[in-house]
């Protein structure tokens, strides 16, 4: 058998189709035309690629493949001795004409990963004539929840290394440059590949799926058809190396290993075989809400943010943990962020799966006295589901068998643990001021009274003022200054480091003797460091890793941050707090995928894994980026497809509505991607719990509003503000009204500058109060509209309105304009039309206009 086969197969499922990407370098896609294929690998075309039914050559790009990995270069960077070299480089040029098992192995990998049948032989295509084939497009254009279509935007991603920029949205490209582009790419792909850490092979697989991801997140898996136009070159790579692991442990359980070859008509069985090849995993932290907003104190957004990013690490740590226990890689994990993680395993690790979840909720039952919890739930593939378009549909069962799960947290511990239903000692000593809990612990942080698990907290959120890596270590040993979230003594516990690049090099010359050390840059994809080359280096974009501090360093606090400061040019403060998620998201991986023909698309592994991706990039990424220039704000977690930000209660929502329209150009503005949101305001020394309540109650207002639109009812999508819900598209249009009434009351004349705001809210209390007495009555928007609108509301709007207009006669236009707008029935302002008539959230912009020129003494 092979030495270090494992290592040996995931490596060569992952650089199988590099050769798709140094051929689109090439100068031409036909080999005869090569300027970079040696005449001895032009030669290899007889045993590397199948003929057609046509009688030519198919799969070329094996040959580039090949040519690639027995570069010099290449073969002294890849940490392998000679004969498993060569056996790697063969495993991985040879899967589309198998000459023994691995070849298979790797071949029945890549079309599980493809989700659609491989098997049968293209026909030859030396010569693609769609230029655009050569760009991604995004895959949330083939998504569709609302109606049977897919959308084509004609945008696509730029061919550029991966980063937090605006050059990762999709846009509009010239795609004639694409040899141009993919040239530059592929040799600045092959500089940093030269640069990879190797002292050993792990440490180079981890680094190599790091760099893969940075050059490949945005080429097409496939040049040669437009529905596999959407699917990266990376996500593919990966979810053949993920596969690669679950084909080997299946066909070694199966005895299939001490066969030869699988001949054509065994492997084709393969793609109706009801065996089960595999298992989809789910784990889900449960208490996460309540774990991280027990928090009482206005002092505590330090141990707030600390609570966060531990969640963060305890969804890495479980990933980790998991994987190394079942001996597999990070090519496994298809998702991890804000508490969530998928793994694809084998068949053969379910149940040591099962023991490992009983070893991590044992410590964190001990640790955290049960408000912290790890859901396991999991569903069978068999090797049928990868082609009969069932990915989608075992995702949901898997998510439905950990939410069961919920309902019995503990479960596992009953009967095994005697201490199990034991009552906790009563104590009554000091009160904690962060979390209001007692205990007999207490000590004094800054003159504040705090309990050690806070102190914990407290101690990771300063580490976070300011941090550009985190070291991950594994190791049995216990490190001073280290965050071990399961703390349990087994080499495949990682402990997390949080550094800062000037103290970086100190804390690895003090680590250089553990087992493993990953280098993780922070949202920084510059991740290679030579003087780092004894450890693995990788990067990850983490929401929030800068936060708001004061002159001496400290992170600011949350009544600074409302508005106890020096500097506050306004006299309302208030502390904004903000939580928004994707709409919809698990019935789109369900059942949202589409072919460009508007059929229901295979959702593989490779297009779940491609959507998680992008929608995890811009909130784990790019919302770092938006929130630039907002000096007041903290992101306190931002990933996977939701946010929680704090910060000055006008910044809050300025920046919830730019992430919105970010959100919407990012996804073409797709109508099946939206984002539902609360805005909560509370005072400076509001309990922060509360306030993160209040946002979330005003979340789920925006989720369960809808609205009719061309017949149809329209759910979600929705903002809630000031207690009042409305679809996205009026609250733009509330805040051009906040515009245009602060500049009315700027322009308004000396000691009535506030006159405007009280007409108009005297004005929208008597038309809600209309509202509010007949909607029970009449459910149609569109009579109610027209029932009320010649009510008193109408009559008050002309006379306190042109009154005023006569005391100010310079604003005469403005104000006539303003009473034209709410009364005529097209509901427009601006030229932007309404949903709803503009009168009914009147209340918003006027309290906005109201908070924004508050005097002082009336906060």
């Amino acid at each position: 058998m092979l030495k270090n086969l494992k290592q040996t197969i995931l490596l060569s499922s992952l650089l199988h189709d590099v050769g798709k990407f140094y051929q689109r370098a090439d100068s031409g896609a036909d080999y005869n035309n090569s300027q970079f294929l040696s005449q001895e690998t032009k030669r290899m075309i007889d045993y590397l690629c199948p003929r057609s039914y046509g009688g030519y050559y198919s799969h070329h790009h094996v040959l580039w493949t090949y040519q690639f990995l027995f570069d010099d270069k290449i073969k002294a960077k890849i940490p392998l001795d000679n004969d498993s070299y060569t056996e790697f480089v063969n495993i991985a040029s040879y899967h589309h004409r198998p000459r023994n098992i691995y070849d298979n192995i790797i071949q029945l990998s890549d079309w599980l990963s493809s989700g659609m049948d491989r098997t049968k032989i293209e026909p030859e295509q030396r010569v693609t004539t769609r230029e655009d084939l050569y760009f991604l497009k995004p895959v949330f254009e083939l998504v569709s929840i609302s109606d049977s279509h897919s959308i084509d935007s004609g945008k696509f991603y730029n061919i550029t290394p991966l980063s937090v920029s605006e050059e990762i949205k999709p846009c509009k490209i010239d795609t004639s440059r694409h040899k141009e582009l993919c040239k530059n790419h592929w040799e600045r792909f092959c500089d940093e590949f030269l640069a990879l850490p190797n002292c050993d092979l792990k440490v180079f697989l981890e680094s190599l799926l790091s760099l893969l991801r940075k050059y490949l997140w945005c080429l097409p898996a496939s040049i040669h058809s437009i529905d596999d136009n959407y699917i990266s070159l990376f996500d593919h790579l990966k979810t053949t190396a993920m596969l690669s692991q679950c084909v080997l442990e299946y066909f070694k359980d199966a005895g299939l290993l001490e066969k030869q070859r699988l001949e054509y008509q065994l492997m084709d069985q393969f793609r109706s075989s009801s065996n089960t090849l595999c298992y989809l995993m789910c784990l889900d932290i449960s208490g996460i809400q309540d774990f991280i907003y027990q928090v009482s104190s206005s002092k505590a957004g330090v141990s707030l943010k600390g609570r966060s990013f531990f969640i963060q690490l305890l969804s890495d740590a479980l990933s980790r943990f998991f994987i190394e226990k079942m001996e597999l890689y990070q090519t496994n994990i298809i998702y991890s962020s804000g508490g969530n993680v998928f793994l694809l395993v084998p068949r053969s690790k379910i149940k040591l799966s099962r023991e490992i979840q009983k070893d991590v909720n044992s410590y964190l039952l001990r640790a955290y006295n049960g408000r912290l919890y790890v859901n396991l739930g999991y569903v069978d593939l068999s090797f049928s589901d990868f082609f009969s378009k069932k990915i989608g549909e075992k995702w949901s069962k898997a998510i439905e068998n950990t939410n069961i799960n919920k309902k019995r947290k503990f479960h596992e511990l009953l009967g095994e643990d005697s201490e199990f239903f034991k009552p906790g000692e009563s104590v009554k000593n000091e009160i904690c001021e962060f979390c209001g809990k007692d205990d007999e612990d207490i000590g004094l942080i800054d003159d504040v009274r705090v309990c050690p698990e806070c102190k914990k907290f407290i101690e990771i959120g300063k580490r976070l003022r300011n941090f550009d890596f985190i070291v991950e270590v594994l190791s049995s040993k216990t490190f001073s200054g280290g965050i071990r979230p399961i703390d349990i003594n087994d080499s495949a516990s990682p402990t997390y480091f949080i550094e800062s690049g000037e103290k970086l090099n100190t804390l690895l010359s003090k680590l250089s003797q553990t087992e493993h050390i990953n280098v993780i840059s922070v949202n920084d994809t510059s991740f290679i460091h030579e003087d780092h080359n004894r450890f693995a280096q990788s990067y990850k974009f983490y929401g929030g890793n800068k936060m708001v501090t004061l002159s001496d360093g400290k992170i600011a606090p949350f009544d600074y941050l409302a508005g106890e400061r020096d500097d506050y040019s306004l006299h309302f403060k208030r502390l904004g707090v903000i939580k928004m998620d994707v709409d919809n998201l698990g019935e789109i991986f369900k059942s949202g995928f589409k072919s460009s023909n508007g059929g229901i698309y295979n959702p593989t592994i490779s297009k779940v894994s491609t959507l998680s991706f992008f929608l995890d990039w811009f909130f784990c990424g790019y919302v770092n980026r938006i929130a630039q220039g907002k000096n007041y704000i903290d992101i306190i977690y931002s990933g996977g497809d939701d946010l929680f930000i704090v910060g000055q209660w006008d910044q809050v929502i300025e920046l919830g509505q730019e992430i919105y329209k970010e959100f919407k150009e990012y996804t073409n503005h797709h109508p099946d991607f939206n984002l539902s949101g609360g805005i909560s305001l509370v005072p400076p020394k509001f309990p922060i719990l509360r306030a993160a309540q209040i946002a979330d109650e005003y979340e789920k207002m925006s989720k369960n509003h809808k609205i009719e639109i061309k017949g149809k009812e329209v759910r979600k999508n929705s903002i809630t503000l000031f207690g009042k819900t409305v679809n996205w598209n009026d609250f733009m249009i509330a805040s051009s009204m906040k515009d245009y009434l602060g500049e009315i009351v700027s322009k308004t004349n000396k000691g009535s500058e506030k006159a405007i705001l009280s007409h108009l809210k005297r004005i929208h209390d008597s038309y809600m109060n209309e509202y509010n007495a007949r909607k029970s009555k009449i459910t149609s928007l569109a009579e109610l509209e027209e029932v009320i609108s010649y009510t008193r509301w109408r009559w008050l709007l002309i006379y306190d309105l042109y009154r005023f207009a006569e005391r100010n006669k310079e604003l005469a236009d403005s104000i006539d304009y303003l009473v034209k707008t709410l009364l005529k029935e097209e509901k427009t302002f601006n030229g932007k039309k309404s949903y709803y008539p503009i009168m009914y959230y009147l209340d918003i912009p006027v309290k906005w206009v109201d908070f924004l020129t508050r005097e002082k003494g009336r906060s």
